[in-house]
């Protein structure tokens, strides 16, 4: 699960002018590094670098910039870390002052590169945040996230104002292999995103349910959309007429297993079944419920279902089945904007309902209220669930 790149090894020492040159290069590039960490903290350009890859130092040093864009998706600004991740997080900042290709920090870098043979879907890749971060915590490591695949992560996603700074600077990727720093990659693929050991070992202090309640947090203190998928999740939310946390919401993977494909019978009675399981979460009769999927046959059993009963089932009027993050292929970041879009609106619900898959969870785990939620599928079997 966590593979160690490189050992600790002591620097062995060479004498005479090649080594004070060496120095004085290190030293250069130390120096560019973390003025331009500091300083210029610009926009990132769309690359597809993988780890360790030789990298011209100066001109391919790529940083980003904060975002602040106001949304209606991230207008919650009142997000409180736990006792133990508020202390990391005033490390981590500190250590990002000091980093450099020659400085003697560990590091703990989740990737997800265009060599790898699967990283998962979005959900794969976000809901073991909580366990990474407590994981470098716990070993004083500085934890950094380095994507490319199909885009990288910046495209999408950016450390918010105040908040961790997770990008991997050129320099230190290319950089920290040849100076034998400690550095260790991961990647968790669990359906529970790693709650069980990280509810196991902050438990006893916030919890049986530590995981839940902190999950939003640490995510909101980790990323903010860049400022054009910003655009689109306020389009989306306006387009649909909803207002976060005044609407229930119902998710419906219909793709979970393609190996064993449902009948598009069964996908549409599905696909009903979840919205009537959301319809048990409203607050009154007359609250909508948004609906989302991953099938543009479910979509389309949600409208026929809309317009026979007349009942408040919201739909995008401009949908597009989302680009799964590990099987499509293209390199477009706008491509993959709406598998975002659907989770930020999903997660505005108050409550949601959802079947099968990771990505309906991801979406409670970032909502308003993470105990509010009805599963589809329980125990491998499906909850039959009526209007009401």
């Amino acid at each position: 699960m966590l593979n160690s790149l490189d050992q600790e090894q002591s620097c062995h020492k060479r004498g005479g002018w090649m080594v004070n040159g060496l120095k004085l290069i290190l030293l250069l590039f130390a120096l560019a590094c973390a003025f331009l960490q500091y300083t210029a903290r610009r926009n990132v350009e769309l690359g597809t670098d993988e780890l360790g890859q030789n990298l011209t130092p100066l001109t391919s040093m790529r940083t980003t910039k904060s975002s602040s864009h106001a949304t209606l998706a991230f207008n919650d600004t009142n997000f409180t870390l736990p006792p133990w991740a508020q202390t990391y997080f005033e490390w981590h900042a500190e250590q990002r002052l000091l980093m450099s290709p020659t400085s003697n920090h560990r590091y703990l870098i989740y990737t997800c590169l265009q060599s790898d043979a699967s990283c998962g879907g979005l959900s794969d890749r976000i809901k073991s945040l909580p366990y990474f971060i407590y994981v470098a915590a716990k070993t004083k490591r500085v934890y950094l996230i380095h994507w490319n695949r199909p885009c990288r992560l910046e495209e999408f996603l950016l450390p918010p104002m105040n908040g961790l700074d997770w990008t991997t600077p050129d320099c230190i990727l290319h950089y920290v292999s040849s100076l034998n720093h400690p550095i260790v990659t991961g990647r968790l693929q669990d359906q529970h995103g790693g709650s069980d050991y990280y509810n196991a070992q902050v438990g006893p202090g916030e919890g049986s349910r530590a995981f839940r309640r902190s999950f939003r947090s640490l995510f909101f203190k980790c990323f903010a959309p860049t400022p054009p998928l910003a655009s689109a999740i306020d389009r989306a939310m306006h387009q649909l007429q909803l207002a976060p946390g005044d609407y229930a919401a119902a998710h419906f993977r219909a793709k979970y297993n393609e190996a064993h494909p449902l009948s598009d019978t069964l996908v549409k009675a599905l696909a009903r079944n979840v919205i009537n399981c959301a319809s048990h979460l409203r607050r009154t009769i007359d609250e909508p419920i948004f609906f989302a999927s991953d099938s543009q046959l479910a979509v389309q059993s949600a409208v026929e279902y809309r317009d026979s009963t007349h009942r408040l089932i919201i739909v995008s009027p401009t949908y597009n089945e989302p680009l799964h993050l590990d099987k499509a292929t293209s390199g477009n970041p706008s491509d993959y904007y709406n598998v975002f879009v659907d989770l930020f609106v999903l997660s505005n619900a108050h409550c949601i309902a959802h079947g099968q898959g990771g990505y309906g969870r991801l979406a409670v785990l970032l909502s308003h209220n993470a105990s509010c939620f009805k599963p589809m599928v329980t125990g491998g079997r499906i909850v039959e669930c009526k209007w009401q």
